[in-house]
């Protein structure tokens, strides 16, 4: 243990420098300053060293969320599947190695202070003049120090707004979530920053249900945008339910759950809720005003860059001074300090510092980001690695993830590293050192040779990713179509843009455009450009102006039918999610589809297999497989109706509010409506007022003015899904894979790969089962449609859904997978 000094109380001791605080900052400055020769004391609060860090933070947070990774490791992974069901495991539970590493890590911290002949005083500082401090131990000894220099490294604590009371057994802070000795279902965690990502991570790991209330529009902004959307995309996919732009009215609490009110109207339930919204520097009561020194309202200090505050001989580091309030900063912060204060010129700290967020999985960068290199004007392209490509993440199993090097496109330097995935804050070192040496160029992932298999040639992979040859195609690709790395980066360019505002400028010097149905590519979008190809990975044509395109000479191709099954599969969930009696129903329940085309006949045969009966209705084809009826009739004898036709303005079948006031009066107002296809097939103004006459159930995943879509509208509406119907990962795989097939046949090359190859195991419900049972026990999670309701739902703002979040949740939503790929019916 380090060496304490004796002192009689109500003597003076007399050092060169205090430390206030024993966390990363303060250990960083102590040691610094004793390595100079300097005689050092160091004060913490508690009785046993380390600060927040160690005992309430970055230690035991990590080490829990090391336990948690463990734990859903062994439970999903199948070769454990014969082992048991899935255990739930309680907080106490999960942090008994929490507890271990804490020791540990207070017996490493204490044998480096009594090394290094630091003297070590345990109680609360209070600074009574520039050059005393005042220690008030627990067992009443009053200890007086005399100083030259001061270090205040207190860090900070969780930030407690008016309100909520966080003695309530129910009402939790970062700090006070490690005590957690009761069972929970579901909890909330209010605010979405670093730590409110950590926890909602490790608490989905355990299986609870995770509301997550984000008072900004998106996770993280600061980060790379591709990373910040892997990261909402993998925590949707894991069951968290985000809610973007919220902000707190006030809190209910109860002996057994509270209730959050939100601004919006929102009403939330939980077993508890985690406050993880800001946090406040550790000032209060340190006498800080005997020295002219004032915090700011968050209790942080300002200092100079050598961590000087205004009084001279007074430093401060660590997160008592704000951003970026990370441990490895602190260390570093504490040690510019300690440098100052020894008489080394000028030292600052380290420039740019890798930045690691230990969410499961871990996202780390160092450099810039795409929009920061934009803004600069610097001329950059990009070099991926995905994580499902390497040998070493096939083995170990952690193939979620991506390596993203960003590097000038003249020089070749590396300009940013940004890494999601499994040891995220281990692999990016390796490029923050290449960064810093003096061979910055990305020709060194190239010309050195890695361990194989290890994640570290990632490197390697994402630099021959990239295509620097003259020659190579510009392609621009919607951001949101699966696969375009995997299927076109050897063909050139890729440059990524939002299908929705593409415009001329970006299409101008482009040789291949690939859309989905969003993008309107007309006249006035392909003219005068250098395209030669447009692929549309979707099965309608009606948002691609076939004459302009003909015109200019422009190859062009669809997906017809590569998310049917998709399709036919959200379909049977929304009837099944309104009620699962339908399964027990066979012929006495009847579905009429009207479009026969991909998706339609895909219906059919499913709900055939289901025992159902099935009716259809399209004028252009004949299917022997289905009883054809007219439109009328199928209006009239139907139990449930779903449309699955093109919108069509003209000619003898023009689709174009096929549904309207004279079809809803046919219908029985039992007879539930299901619009997947386009939303002008349906007259919204004939819908709304046919519900309200007739309670009539309806799903609806389009809409007549989207995304222009009203609160009156929603609330009327028994399912709403943000045009996701077709959202699979095998429909979106499928759809790229038929346009990539038919650009190499545009261009004459080999078309080689197939999407299969890429495509993730996954849990495997319907082995030793029949169809309906287990659509009865697991159709939630095959796929919840609820939780898609209940997103789209949240993007309400001013009686309307707001097109920003509209878009945002298409663009981050997480891929359910297809009933094929859990060992069921095959597409």
């Amino acid at each position: 243990m380090p060496r304490k000094k004796e002192v009689v109380s109500g003597k003076f001791v007399k050092y060169d420098a205090v430390v206030l605080g024993s966390g990363p900052a303060g250990e960083g400055a102590a040691m610094k300053l004793a390595k100079s020769g300097k005689r050092v004391a160091i004060v913490d609060i508690r009785e046993q060293l380390g600060g927040n860090c160690t005992h309430v933070g970055t230690i035991p947070s990590k080490a829990l969320r090391q336990t948690v990774s463990s734990i859903i490791r062994y439970q999903r992974d199948p070769m454990f599947k014969k082992v048991g069901d899935w255990k739930q495991f309680t907080m106490k539970q999960v942090l008994r190695n929490a507890h271990k590493v804490i020791q540990q890590q207070v017996d490493t911290h204490s044998r480096f202070y009594d090394r290094n002949h630091i003297d070590v005083f345990h109680g609360r500082a209070y600074i009574q003049d520039k050059n005393t401090v005042i220690i008030f131990s627990e067992d009443g000894v009053k200890e007086t120090l005399v100083f030259k220099q001061l270090v205040v490294a207190t860090g900070s604590r969780p930030y407690h707004p008016q309100g909520l009371d966080f003695n309530h057994p129910r009402v939790f802070d970062s700090d006070k979530i490690l005590d957690l000795d009761y069972p929970i279902h579901k909890i909330i965690i209010y605010g979405a920053g670093v730590i409110g990502c950590e926890y909602a991570s490790i608490f989905i790991g355990l299986d609870h249900k995770v509301d997550l209330i984000n008072t900004q529009h998106q996770l993280l902004s600061y980060l790379d945008d591709e990373i910040a959307d892997a990261l909402s995309y993998h925590l949707r996919e894991q069951g968290v339910l985000m809610r973007h732009n919220e902000q707190i009215d006030h809190l209910e609490t109860f002996d057994d759950h509270v209730v959050l009110y939100l601004q919006s109207g929102k009403k939330i339930k939980a077993d508890a809720i985690l406050w993880c919204n800001g946090r406040s520097g550790n000032t209060d009561g340190l006498g800080l005003e005997n020295v002219g020194i004032t915090p700011n309202s968050r209790g942080q200090l300002a200092v100079n860059d050598q961590y000087q505050t205004e009084v001279e001989n007074i430093y401060a580091a660590g997160d008592v001074v704000g951003w970026p309030s990370l441990a490895s900063a602190a260390y570093d912060q504490g040690r510019c300090a300690g440098s100052n204060m020894s008489g080394e010129e000028n030292v600052k700290p380290v420039k740019d510092i890798p930045t690691g967020i230990y969410t499961i999985p871990e996202i780390s960068f160092f450099g810039k980001t795409e929009s920061q290199l934009t803004a600069e004007k610097i001329p950059y392209e990009v070099g991926q690695a995905s994580f499902r490509h390497l040998a070493r993440a096939q083995i170990t199993g952690d193939t979620v993830g991506e390596l993203k090097l960003l590097f000038h496109r003249d020089t070749l330097e590396l300009l940013g590293v940004h890494c999601f995935g499994n040891n995220a804050a281990e692999i990016i070192h390796i490029g923050q050192a290449v960064m810093q040496s003096g061979n910055n160029t990305i020709k060194y992932f190239v010309e050195t040779t890695f361990n194989y298999p290890t994640m570290a040639e990632a490197y390697r992979v994402a630099t021959l990713n990239v295509k620097l040859v003259d020659d190579a195609m510009k392609i621009v690709a919607d951001e949101n179509l699966a696969f375009t790395e995997y299927f076109f980066s050897e063909f050139g360019t890729i440059h990524q843009a939002a299908g929705r505002n593409l415009t001329h400028h970006d299409v101008n010097d482009a040789d291949a455009l690939l859309v989905r149905s969003i993008t309107k590519v007309n006249e006035q979008l392909v003219q005068d450009t250098a395209l030669k190809f447009v692929g549309s990975a979707t099965i309608g044509t009606d948002h691609l102006d076939i004459s302009a395109l003909e015109k200019h000479q422009i190859a062009w191709s669809n997906a017809a039918g590569c998310n049917a099954q998709a399709v036919a599969e959200y379909v049977i969930t929304a009837l099944l999610h309104l009620n699962q009696d339908f399964l027990d129903l066979g012929k006495k329940f009847t579905l009429g589809i009207i479009g026969l085309g991909n998706v339609g006949t895909r219906l059919a045969y499913m709900a055939q297999l289901l025992g159902w009966n099935v009716i259809g209705y399209d004028p252009l084809v004949q299917r022997e497989n289905v009883q054809q009826v007219e439109f009328d009739a199928l209006l009239k004898k139907a139990d449930a109706i779903s449309i699955h036709v093109p919108l069509t303005q003209t000619g003898s079948f023009a689709t174009h509010h096929l549904i309207n006031a004279n079809a809803l009066a046919l219908m029985q107002p039992e007879t539930i409506l299901i619009n997947s296809a386009r939303g002008a097939v349906v007259e919204e103004a004939a819908l709304m007022a046919d519900i309200l006459k007739t309670r009539r159930k309806v799903v609806l995943d389009v809409f007549e003015h989207e995304p222009e879509i009203s609160q009156r509208l929603l609330d009327l509406i028994t399912i709403v899904t943000p045009h996701i119907a077709g959202y699979s990962l095998e429909g979106k795989a499928r759809g790229t894979q038929m346009i990539y097939d038919a650009f190499c046949k545009t261009f004459a090359y080999t078309a080689h790969k197939k999407f299969e190859s890429q495509l993730p195991a996954c849990e495997q419900y319907f082995y030793g089962n029949n169809i309906k049972q287990t659509l009865k026990k697991y159709l939630a999670e095959i796929y919840n449609i609820q939780r898609d309701d209940e997103n789209l739902r949240d993007c309400l703002k001013d009686g309307k859904v707001d097109q920003k979040a509209f878009d945002y949740l298409r663009k981050t939503y997480p891929l359910r997978r297809e009933w094929a790929a859990h060992g069921g019916p095959k597409a």
